[in-house]
Order: structure tokens, then C-alpha cells, then sequence
């Protein structure tokens, strides 16, 4: 009777062992082909689970050939899989577009769950800055955050920008928000002289290299970096290198080619020249001088004194004694706008394993401006 129960047991024992079997496999994220660490990983209806580790590994023994496994991680939806004659289940999470969940980035790289936050943050995303290439990154966050106005110097290329969230707070002072990359305050102050515009620093960043830009607004900025951020900051969120399973590191290239074009134009007025009080003023910015059908030229050095100007000859009337009887020609000064072209390539190189990573990255921006000999280049 005792070797009967004895062998009953070995026999159970066998066959619960051959129930049993592992199951391994990687989590990645779907949109950037990279390890997610973290996620927490259940047998469906039971209390049998596990995490992955840093290169996205995971690995359990389940019981029995049937069920599901879920595959959850804050930031991104959940993923339910059959193990069903499986040994090797490989999973890739997407981003909750819906952003319930969303971590930002708020001071010196301390992430926290978007809707833990007590205060407003909006976030964009690294590619919104690729959609539309800009020379400016300040340019690209227009319409994309509310409250944000986003103010350019000129139509020049390489013209600096300005922002403002939530409008002015100071009639006498800087009213930007503080640029914050990686921890590191950026100025992006204004340093114009003689009537030209000088780029200002924000504009040396390579787009490619932006993971997310958070916005953070008000108080809750000037609580996180002092009196600096009183009116906001803009935390910029660079890409890090990454670890990928079966790879040593990826190569990224991106090229783009932008077009720009004067759309629209003030309307001139042809009827008077350029002076005051219907008197002809060479060179004058006003547009009060001598109805143009009344006049003609003359070629008398003399009265010729601005040739650079008055290209056909000194405008006077038609009842002056030099005057030659010609109609004065009009201009239309807009001819001299140009369709400019400009260029943007980059590559990105990143890699690393379980001790390390990596990330390199190379840019060249041509840019060309409406206005002839307008060109801006920048090496990142």
C-alpha cells in the first residue's frame, strides 16, 4: 500500500514538473526600436510575474500550455499575448497617445507622471521638429502650446526669435522664459548692433538631437529654477544613447529640403515721388513730394548728386531747364525677392550594452534667404 502512495506521488510530481515551462523574450519600444526596463510582466489571473532588466530581458516559468500574458509599463498601453505553444515571446509597447500617463521631464532630469503634476506642463515631442524644418527652434514650437507666442525678428535666415508664455509680465526687461537643455540654463538673449540681427543661441541646437521639449509655466517654474524661470521654462530634453538586443548601434540620416517664398506684399503707390512738400528729396523715406507725371530728369552733375539713388538722373520738373522731357520711371522695389532654398542634413549614431551607451551626432544647416546675399550656416 505504501509503495502504491509512494509511486502516485512520483507520478505527480512528474507530470505537474512536465506542466511547467519557461518562457523568455525582449520588450522594446516600438516607435524607437530600444530596451524598456521596467515592465511589469503578469500570468493573467494569477500571481505569477516578473520584470525586464536593463536590455529589455524577461524570463518565468508558467504553469500549463494555456492563458496570457500581460505586459504593462507606465507611459505606454498595455499589451495582452497568448503563450499558447510558445517559448519565446518578443513584445513591442506603443506610447498612450492619449497621454494619461505621460512622464516629463521637470528640473535637472527628475521625471514625474504627467498627471501627478500639480501644476501645468505641455510637452513636444522631438520629431514635431522635423515635421517642418526650421532654422529656429523657437519658430518650431509656434502653435503647439497654448499660451506661447513665438515673435520672429525678421523673414531673414538666421533671423533670431523671441518668446513669451502667457503674454508680458515686465514693461522694462526680458520677458523670455528660461531655456533649460539637459540641466544646463541657455541664454537666448538678444544681441543686435548697428541695425543687424544677430542670432540668438537657441538657434544652435540641433533638431535631430531633441528628445521632448516640456514647457513648464508660471510658478511652478520659478519654484523648480528660481527667479530666472519667472516667466516659464523651456526644458529641452536631449537623446541619450541606447542599448538594443542584437545590436551593436544603429545609424540614423536625415536630410530635408525647404522652399521658401514671399507669399504676400503691401500694396506702392506710384502717383508721387519720394520728398516733402511736393519737393523732390533724394534718398527720402517719405512719399510727399511732386506728383511723378509732372516730372522729368536732368543729367546736370550739378544737380546730379546721388546717382545711386536716382539711377535715370536728378528728378525735377518738367519745366526745369535741364530737364530732358522723359517720364520718371517707377520700380517696383518687391522684384528684388528671390524662392530660396534651403538645406538640412544630419546623421545620428547610438549604441551601447549592459554598461554603457553612446550617442553621436553631426549636422549641416544651409540656409538661404528672400532677400539676396542673405545666407546662414550652421556645423552642430
Amino acid at each position: 500500500m505504501n509503495k502504491i502512495i509512494l509511486l502516485s506521488v512520483l507520478l505527480l510530481i512528474i507530470f505537474s514538473a512536465g506542466a511547467q515551462r519557461n518562457i523568455s523574450g525582449f520588450v522594446l519600444n516600438n516607435e524607437t526600436q530600444g530596451p524598456i526596463e521596467g515592465v511589469s510582466i503578469l500570468v493573467k489571473n494569477t500571481n505569477i510575474g516578473t520584470t525586464t532588466n536593463l536590455e529589455g530581458f524577461y524570463e518565468l516559468t508558467i504553469p500549463g500550455d494555456e492563458g496570457f500574458l500581460e505586459f504593462s509599463f507606465m507611459g505606454m498601453i498595455s499589451k495582452e499575448v497568448s503563450i499558447e505553444g510558445e517559448t519565446t515571446i518578443n513584445v513591442y509597447l506603443e506610447a498612450d497617445i492619449l497621454g494619461l500617463d505621460d512622464v516629463v521631464i521637470t528640473a535637472i532630469g527628475i521625471a514625474k507622471e504627467k498627471k501627478a503634476l500639480g501644476y501645468s506642463v505641455q510637452e513636444v515631442a522631438g520629431k514635431e521638429f522635423l515635421t517642418v524644418q526650421n532654422d529656429n527652434l523657437i519658430n518650431s514650437l509656434s502653435g503647439k502650446v497654448a499660451g506661447l507666442q513665438v515673435t520672429s525678428s525678421s523673414g531673414s535666415a538666421g533671423a533670431s526669435a523671441f518668446i513669451m508664455i502667457r503674454g508680458a509680465t515686465t514693461l522694462h526687461g526680458n520677458n523670455q522664459p528660461l531655456f533649460v537643455m539637459d540641466g544646463v540654463p541657455i541664454s537666448n538673449n538678444y544681441f543686435g548692433f548697428n541695425d543687424v540681427d544677430v542670432s540668438n543661441r537657441v538657434m544652435d541646437i540641433n533638431p535631430e538631437d531633441i528628445e521632448n521639449v516640456s514647457i513648464l509655466k508660471g510658478g511652478a517654474a520659478t519654484a523648480l529654477y528660481g527667479m530666472r524661470a519667472a516667466n516659464g521654462a523651456v526644458v529641452i530634453t536631449t537623446k541619450k544613447g541606447k542599448a538594443i538586443p542584437g545590436k551593436k548601434y544603429t545609424v540614423h540620416f536625415h536630410s530635408s529640403v525647404t522652399i521658401d517664398k514671399v507669399s504676400q506684399l503691401p500694396k506702392l503707390q506710384y502717383k508721387y515721388g519720394q520728398g516733402y512738400d511736393a519737393n523732390w528729396i533724394s534718398g527720402s523715406s517719405t512719399t510727399w513730394g511732386p506728383k511723378l507725371d509732372t516730372c522729368s530728369y536732368s543729367r546736370n552733375e550739378a544737380e546730379w548728386t546721388y546717382p545711386e539713388f536716382d539711377v535715370d538722373g536728378a528728378i525735377v520738373s518738367q519745366n526745369h531747364a535741364n530737364a530732358t522731357g522723359e517720364n520718371v520711371n517707377t520700380y517696383n522695389q518687391y522684384d528684388l525677392f528671390r524662392t530660396a532654398v534651403s538645406y538640412f542634413n544630419a546623421i545620428n549614431l547610438s549604441g551601447g550594452n549592459e554598461t554603457s551607451t553612446f550617442q553621436m551626432s553631426a549636422s549641416h544647416t544651409c540656409s538661404d534667404g528672400v532677400v539676396p546675399e542673405n545666407k546662414w550656416t550652421r556645423f552642430t
